[in-house]
């Protein structure tokens, strides 16, 4: 999996957003 740290900087990004609400 190539994308994998993509991948998880994509996640980690979005829970941030996501617990910032």
């Amino acid at each position: 999996f190539p994308n994998i740290i993509n991948s998880w900087t994509y996640y980690k990004e979005f829970e941030k957003i996501y617990k910032d609400k």
